[in-house]
């Protein structure tokens, strides 16, 4: 099945366009000029089968019907960055500078959190614990995987639960070497959980 398009009167588009922008066009950007030019049209002109402004602006680049509204607060694709967008855009990254560590200590439920944490895992386990308090989110996925498997890595290694959201990132997905004894290593685990 074909799509269907809505037919558009050139001339009354044009006509509707300039009595829209006038001399200077109009505040707000491209897209209030289409929703205005649309509202207008459809009362001009074809009140039954109402235009879109999507379809407006379809017609205009489609056409390459000549506007004097300058596009709104982004930029149209291709063209250089103004130093006035520059600026905004640096001043808008300024204003959330703090890294995750900052927040979390400033944040009792955070700091709550982190010490039940420490409290729980193993002394072995506490670099990876630093890092989660740095705001790692791979070291959180780490040490839930761990704590999950009961703070053994080869259990980690050998999850079946693919239904966990975690499952695809879990940690020590890595091959067993050859010189490694699997059952040695969960031995040794065993020891150090003990």
């Amino acid at each position: 099945m074909a799509r269907r398009t809505t037919p558009v009167d050139r001339e009354k588009l044009v006509e509707a366009i300039s009595q829209i922008e006038g001399d200077n066009g109009i505040e707000g950007g491209i897209t209030e000029l289409c929703k205005q030019v649309a509202k207008r049209y459809n009362r001009n002109v074809c009140p039954d089968i109402p235009l879109t402004h999507s379809v407006v602006g379809l017609r205009i680049r489609e056409w390459g019907l000549p506007i004097k509204t300058k596009g709104g607060r982004g930029r149209r694709k291709g063209t250089p960055m103004s130093e006035a967008h520059k600026a905004a855009l640096k001043k808008g990254r300024a204003r959330n500078t703090k890294s995750r560590a900052e927040k979390f200590k400033e944040s009792p439920v955070a700091q709550e959190s982190l010490a039940e944490m420490r409290r729980n895992t193993p002394p072995r386990f506490h670099n990876v614990l630093e890092s989660v308090e740095q705001g790692s989110r791979t070291a959180a996925v780490k040490l839930h995987c761990l704590e999950c498997s009961g703070w053994i890595t080869s259990e980690v290694r050998k999850c079946e639960c693919n239904h966990c959201s975690l499952f695809l990132f879990r940690p020590y997905q890595g091959k067993v070497e050859a010189d490694e004894d699997p059952e040695q290593h969960e031995q040794d685990e065993h020891e150090d959980a003990a």
